[in-house]
C-alpha cells in the first residue's frame, strides 16, 4: 500500500498498491490481462527486475521520497520480500569492512557484545552477520589474543621498571623518570597507564627504607636466626626481601 506519496506540487497521492505476481513458468500477457481484469486492475506489466521492483516499491534509491518499511509489503505462498533485497556481494564486502572498523574502534572482546550492539543499533548488518558469523567470531578471538599479549607485554615492562625501583632503593619519582628517559625511552607509556602502579612501589621501597634505619645489625643477625628453616633453606633472594618487608613494618627490639 502506497498511501504516503505525493505529486510534483506536494499534494497527496491517492492511495494504491503495488502488486508482483511471480509464476514457475511464463505466462502470456492475455493470461495475465484475463487476471488483472477480474481484479479491476490496472493493464500489467512484465518485470524486468525482482529487486529492482522491490527497491521501487520501498523508495529505498530515492531518499527524497516517503521511505516504506520492508516490513509492510504482504507476502504470500513462500515469497520472501526480506530475501529478495539481501545485500548485493558489494553491499556485503563494504558492510563486513564496517563491522571490524566497529570491533576495532571499540576494542569488542566479545562476541555478544557485539551481537547486542547490532541488534540494537545496526539491524542492517543482520543479513551479513548470520553468514559470516564464523568469521566475525574468529575476528574477535584474534583481537583478544592480541589484546592478552599486549597485557602481558605490559607486565613485563611494568615488572623490570618494579626491579629497577628496588634493587636500587629508588624513592623519588623523578628518579625513575630519569631512568626510563635515559635507558627505556621505549617504556614511557608505563608512567601514563601505570602510574599508580609505580607510585605503590616507591611508597613501598621508602616505608622499608625508613624501617631499616631503626634495626640496628644485632637486631637483624637475631631475626636471621629465627627466620623459618623452610624459608632460610629457599634460597630465592625475593622471598627473602618479601619477608623482611613483613617484619620490618613492626618495630623490633
Amino acid at each position: 500500500m502506497h498511501d504516503k506519496d505525493e505529486d510534483e506540487y506536494g499534494g497527496a497521492k491517492k492511495p494504491h498498491y503495488h502488486c508482483l505476481i511471480k509464476f514457475k513458468s511464463v505466462k502470456s500477457y492475455r493470461q495475465m490481462l484475463s487476471l488483472t481484469g477480474q481484479l479491476h486492475a490496472p493493464n500489467p506489466k512484465p518485470c524486468e527486475s525482482v529487486v529492482g521492483k522491490v527497491r521501487y516499491w520501498l523508495h529505498l534509491d530515492n531518499p527524497e521520497k516517503y521511505q516504506y518499511k520492508k516490513e509492510d509489503i504482504k507476502a504470500f505462498c513462500g515469497f520472501d520480500a526480506k530475501e529478495v533485497l539481501k545485500p548485493s556481494k558489494t553491499q556485503q564486502t563494504a558492510m563486513m569492512r564496517e563491522i571490524r572498523k566497529y570491533i576495532r574502534d571499540n576494542n569488542i572482546l566479545e562476541l555478544k557484545t557485539f551481537m547486542d550492539y547490532a541488534d540494537a543499533e545496526c539491524p542492517q548488518w543482520g543479513y551479513v552477520i548470520n553468514r559470516y558469523q564464523s568469521h566475525i567470531r574468529d575476528y574477535i578471538n584474534s583481537g583478544r589474543y592480541s589484546s592478552n599479549d599486549r597485557q602481558n607485554k605490559h607486565y613485563q615492562d611494568l615488572a623490570l621498571v618494579r626491579r629497577f625501583i628496588k634493587n636500587n632503593a629508588i624513592t623519588d619519582m623523578e628518579d625513575v623518570y630519569a631512568f626510563l628517559d635515559e635507558e627505556k625511552p621505549q617504556l614511557a607509556y608505563l608512567m601514563v597507564d601505570y602510574y599508580q602502579e609505580i607510585k605503590d612501589c616507591l611508597t613501598s621501597v621508602q616505608r622499608r627504607t625508613a624501617s631499616y634505619k631503626d634495626v640496628t645489625p644485632e637486631s637483624r643477625s637475631l631475626v636471621q636466626q629465627q627466620l623459618p628453616k623452610a624459608l632460610t633453606s629457599f634460597r630465592d633472594p625475593i622471598a627473602l626481601e618479601e619477608y623482611y618487608e613483613m617484619i620490618d613494618s613492626e618495630p623490633i627490639y
